[in-house]
């Protein structure tokens, strides 16, 4: 049977091992993984938790603590993208709010040369 300090050693070189995966999708931008390794590294998270820091070696906690810091890294990338994303979106929705504005116009700019082969001004 697996002691708890041992168990705790193998949670972390999981933790150690999932956070360099983290690293790498966010390297390559493959953010949709990030999900699947989100769901993945909770579990792990919630072992190490519940197992606390009590049972853990001075060199578990000290890679603990280098592993965290890497993660903090890792979630700060994350929100700046988000961030970057959300704004984006917001400039894209908002080209696309002024053109539907103004797709009425030129659709009848469209109708009118598509029946009469000319354009005329109006305003």
């Amino acid at each position: 049977m697996e002691t708890p300090a041992r168990k705790f050693a193998r949670l972390v070189d999981v933790f150690d091992r999932l956070v360099n995966e983290e690293s790498a999708i966010l390297r390559e931008s493959e953010f949709e993984q990030l999900a699947d390794l989100h769901r993945r590294l909770q579990p792990v998270v919630d072992g190490l938790v519940a197992l606390g820091l009590d049972v853990a070696s001075n060199t578990d906690r000290d890679r603990l603590a280098a592993i965290h810091a890497r993660r903090q890294t890792n979630l700060d990338l994350i929100e700046n993208q988000l961030v970057t994303t959300r704004t984006e979106l917001n400039a894209v929705q908002e080209s696309g709010h002024r053109v539907a504005k103004i797709v009425p116009l030129y659709g009848k700019a469209d109708a009118e040369f598509a029946t009469t082969g000319r354009l005329s001004a109006s305003g």
